[in-house]
């Protein structure tokens, strides 16, 4: 008897144990998707009445290879959110764009953009203004906010901005997408580009009037570019870089507590570790790089489930 109570105590203790594992696991799960919708709020913002004028500028070239015509781009484009609704357990904003309709918002799990086209009609426009994918902009987030100048009505600000480089995104809190930028090359020597650029927004109920960027006003680019692959991943994952010369590398993968939990080494100039993630939770990390006992870059990191 002894021994079968002995049996069944820890039994009980292990259920136990696994129960409290799992609470905590879904407590951290849900604090990293309260974070992520607040950064979203921050500087993605859609609240009803708010109200974006972009000049978009570019070029549309065929046969360029050869010498080949290019056709000019510049325009002005104005979205608005005329309403806020929800689609199954998804909360997206409807926006009204040049000959358009479409929705925007944050998936309610925190998994990805909700983005589709409701309407739209010959000679339309883009149906939503740019966004980065869902995975660039936690690499965003993970990279952390720099301060962004730029002028309003005639009056210096600064706030803080999420930045991607490839492509480039600015996204300036309170105020949302202020530019992006793109060039594309297809088959047949086709290739087109384009510029978006905020010229005036109204957001929360402010009117944020005339807006310019100053050259001064941009924050240097990083000088390491941290890529990481395949992103989200499973069991896998090859963080990529390359260093200005020769250096001893350390990649960490850090999860939403600032624990690392999972390193590796490589060296420069061309980066190339490859990272074993069996045993990790599902949810966003972060990959960050050193060289040399200093920190270069860093990126997010998404662990899909699964594995």
């Amino acid at each position: 008897m002894g021994v079968v109570s002995d049996m069944l105590l820890s039994y009980r203790f292990s259920l136990l144990f696994r129960g409290t594992l799992l609470t905590a696991v879904a407590l951290i799960s849900a604090r990293a998707t309260a974070q992520v919708e607040e950064a979203v709020r921050t500087y993605v913002p859609h609240a009803i009445g708010d109200t974006w004028t972009y000049r978009v500028t570019g070029e549309n070239c065929v046969h360029w290879v050869y010498g080949g015509a290019c056709t000019g781009l510049d325009t002005m484009y104005t979205y608005r959110v005329v309403a806020r609704e929800l689609r199954g357990a998804d909360s997206v904003a409807v926006i009204e764009g040049p000959g358009t309709l479409g929705v925007f918002g944050l998936r309610a799990d925190g998994s990805d953009w909700v983005q589709e086209v409701v309407e739209t009609s010959d000679g339309a426009g883009p149906p939503l203004p740019p966004a980065p994918t869902y995975a660039a902009f936690q690499s965003m987030l993970a990279r952390g906010a720099q301060t962004w100048s730029f002028q309003a009505r005639g009056i210096d600000y600064q706030r803080p901005a999420l930045v991607d480089y490839s492509p480039p995104y600015v996204l300036v809190a309170g105020i949302g997408l202020v530019e992006h930028s793109f060039s594309q090359q297809a088959t047949g020597g086709q290739r087109y580009s384009r510029q978006w650029a905020l010229v005036g927004a109204v957001v929360g109920g402010h009117n944020v009037g005339a807006f310019a960027t100053p050259e001064e006003g941009r924050p240097e680019v990083p000088a390491v570019h941290v890529a990481v692959g395949p992103n989200p991943a499973t069991r896998w994952a090859t963080v990529r870089a390359e260093l200005a010369g020769p250096a001893d590398v350390r990649v960490a993968v850090v999860d939403a507590l600032g624990r690392e939990v999972r390193v590796g080494d490589g060296s420069g100039p061309e980066v190339h570790v490859r990272l074993d993630l069996a045993g990790l939770s599902a949810g966003v990390y972060v990959v960050r790089v050193s060289a040399d006992g200093a920190p270069v870059g860093q990126s997010a990191l998404t662990l899909a489930g699964g594995r």
